[in-house]
């Protein structure tokens, strides 16, 4: 296996680490960028060994692509200590050949006995869903040996690759090369959560990756913008703080607290009230406000990797309220609780569902990456009992959308990116927001609460 990065020096300490599908190599994903990530290339599968990931990268998403989906499947199980937190499939099974659950046996056969130049460039042509888009990807087309892609697709098809959970599993609609059909039954069992899209086979990732992972150099950049302005807008997340508290039994106190995304400390203070052997407060950016309290240890980092780094069974309480939905992984996030919780420990976290601003994302067309209340019950390690798990609805008015985008810069939420397309959002979310029977502009929170106890 070969690993091609596509920076010439590293400039993030993240990666997105895209095994590609069979026949490729670094040459189709040269200028693929996503702001806040490095991107690196494993390919080349009929060459022996695993990709060797250059240290100092604190966090690593991996994306396995076609029938690159098995060996970022290896990839993940022979590497538990890396961080890799998000876990994305696209357009790929765990079944490389399969009557129902991938590429169909015949299909693959056929495929194999007639491999020349011109088997594979009808190949590719069904990758990219007919001659019009081929001839953009022609010019950036892999020059790879017919025998050393015989001996990939030969490996490939034959593998029996280790089985993990994924975070998400990515379906195109008019994918020619692995049935549709066959994608969902074999990700029915095998992933958290299943996103259908329109297109072919070779997927658009310069589309796909921005909305599955998050650019955490700017929410911190907007949380620490809207810090003295948070407080004042932030009724729903103050009254999900004081509710996630409540929901805490005192047996739970004593020990050593960790609080990850503390913000402006509206949970923090409360806990500070309550009994602890230490109480660390983690975040992105750390506010003057948390830093004033008393007894208060702050540290200001990614707490999705900076668990990573935590002593198995060190931790007696861990509380978010929040924040978690910023996280790339939450399944990867709940199998490090579990790890780094006492026998006995509880976890408190605070996030939201799917229909949390449901009317900017009617607005602009998108798609929610917060998860359901059933998803978030899949990824739940075994080990970690779900104590208690509640779902409410709060709904904001404002006068008009004009104050909802305000609104959402006084508590530094802001889903829109930045630069031009940010801007042409902006126009888009004021001319097409949803308005109510008398006029004015709502805005939904689905606040989702869950005591998480790990078994003795």
């Amino acid at each position: 296996m070969i690993l091609s990065p596509l920076q010439t020096v590293p400039t993030s300490p993240r990666l997105i680490l895209i095994f590609a599908g069979w026949g490729q190599d670094q040459t189709p994903f040269e200028g693929l960028a996503a702001d806040g990530y490095d991107i690196a290339v494993a390919h080349s599968y009929a060459t022996p060994g695993q990709p060797d990931i250059p240290q100092g990268y604190k966090e690593i998403a991996v994306v396995g692509w076609s029938y690159g989906t098995g060996p970022a499947a290896e990839f993940i199980h022979s590497h538990p200590d890396l961080p890799v937190t998000a876990r994305i499939a696209v357009n790929g099974t765990p079944w490389p050949v399969h009557p129902t659950l991938g590429i169909p046996p015949a299909l693959y056969e056929a495929t194999l006995a007639r491999l020349d130049d011109k088997a594979v460039r009808k190949f590719e042509m069904r990758m990219c869903g007919g001659a019009r888009a081929y001839a953009s990807y022609e010019p950036r087309r892999p020059r790879r040996d017919t025998a050393d892609l015989r001996r990939e697709l030969e490996i490939l098809g034959t593998a029996s690759w280790p089985r993990v959970t994924w975070d998400t599993a990515v379906i195109h609609t008019d994918d020619a090369i692995i049935p549709p059909a066959n994608q969902r039954n074999a990700w029915e069992t095998e992933a958290v959560r299943i996103i259908s899209l329109p297109g072919p086979h070779l997927p658009d990732f310069g589309q796909i990756l921005p909305t599955l992972l998050t650019h955490k150099a700017l929410v911190a950049e907007r949380f620490a913008g809207a810090e003295e302005t948070y407080d004042g807008a932030a009724q729903v997340q103050a009254g999900i703080a004081g509710r996630l508290l409540s929901l805490i039994p005192p047996e739970a106190f004593g020990g050593r607290v960790i609080e990850i995304g503390s913000g402006t400390g509206l949970a923090t203070a409360g806990l500070a009230s309550r009994p602890h052997r230490s109480l660390e407060a983690w975040d992105l950016h750390v506010t003057p406000s948390v830093a004033a309290i008393p007894g208060v240890k702050t540290r200001r980092c990614d707490a999705e990797t900076e668990i990573f780094t935590l002593a198995d069974a060190s931790v007696d309480l861990l509380v978010s309220a929040s924040a978690v939905q910023w996280f790339n992984s939450l399944p990867a996030f709940l199998r490090q609780t579990l790890r780094v919780l006492t026998p006995g420990g509880t976890a408190a976290i605070s996030t939201y569902g799917p229909e949390t601003m449901a009317e900017l994302h009617t607005a602009l067309g998108t798609r929610s990456r917060f998860h359901t209340t059933e998803e978030i019950m899949r990824m739940m390690p075994p080990g970690l009992a779900v104590n208690d798990l509640r779902e409410e609805r709060v709904t904001l008015g404002f006068a008009t959308p004009r104050d909802v985008m305000r609104h959402m810069r006084q508590t530094g939420v802001n889903a829109m990116g930045s630069g031009p397309s940010a801007a042409a959002a902006a126009r888009a979310l004021l001319a097409r927001y949803p308005l109510d029977a008398d006029g004015r502009a709502p805005l939904t929170y689905q606040p989702i609460h869950i005591l998480l106890h790990k078994h003795s």
